[in-house]
C-alpha cells in the first residue's frame, strides 16, 4: 500500500491506505465528486475490489454478532425461567408438606394434594442434573408407604440448598410440624 496525494485547488489531502487498484490521475474536485479523471479504478469493478471483500466481512461479522447476542439472551432467559420454576417447586413442596400426614382436625384439601403431587412430579424435570437430589427423590419415593417425613425433609433441605433458598435457620422440627 502506498500513500498518494490528491490536489484539490490549493490544498493537498494525503490519501493513506489506498488500494493499488486506485491511482490518482489528478484534476479538480467539484461539489464533492471527482471530475476530469480524479481517481480511476483500474480493477475489475466493485465486485473484484478489496472494498467488496471488506464489506462482505463486515456483513458476516454483523450477522454473527446478532446471532450470538440473540442466542445468549435466549439462553439467559431459559436459565432464569428454570430457576423461577425450581423455586416455585420447592415452595409448593414446603407449603403443602402436610398432605403426607394431614392433621386429624383438618379436612383434606384436593387443591393442596394436587399442588404437592404436581411439584413432586416436576422434581425430575427441574433437578435431573443433580445426582444428590435425584438420590434423595428416589429414597423419598421408596419411603412413601412407611415414614416418608424424614425422607421428604432430607429432599426439601437438598432442594432448598440447590435453589439457594434461605433455609439457614430452618430446623428439621420446623419442617416436621406443619400448621393447618
Amino acid at each position: 500500500m502506498s500513500s498518494w496525494t490528491l490536489k484539490v485547488r490549493v490544498l493537498q489531502i494525503p490519501l493513506k491506505n489506498c488500494s493499488e487498484s486506485y491511482r490518482p490521475i489528478g484534476a479538480a474536485v467539484f461539489m464533492g465528486s471527482l471530475v476530469d479523471g480524479g481517481m480511476v479504478n483500474h480493477g475489475g469493478g466493485f465486485l473484484h475490489s478489496y472494498e467488496f471483500y471488506a464489506a462482505s466481512l463486515q456483513v458476516l461479522a454483523s450477522f454473527l454478532a446478532v446471532f450470538l447476542a440473540v442466542w445468549a439472551g435466549l439462553r439467559r432467559l431459559r436459565d432464569t425461567e428454570i430457576g423461577r420454576l425450581r423455586i416455585k417447586c420447592v415452595v409448593d413442596l414446603v407449603s403443602n408438606r402436610w398432605v403426607l400426614n394431614p392433621p386429624a382436625m383438618s379436612a383434606r384439601s384436593v387443591e393442596a394434594h394436587a399442588t404437592f403431587v404436581s411439584a413432586l412430579n416436576a422434581v425430575p424435570a427441574l433437578f435431573g442434573d443433580d445426582r444428590g437430589v435425584m438420590a434423595d427423590f428416589r429414597h423419598f419415593k421408596s419411603q412413601l408407604g412407611a415414614d416418608a417425613n424424614s425422607a421428604l425433609i432430607a429432599l426439601l433441605e437438598k432442594l432448598a440448598k440447590k435453589v439457594d433458598l434461605p433455609f439457614g435457620y430452618v430446623t428439621r422440627e420446623d419442617l416436621l410440624v406443619a400448621l393447618s
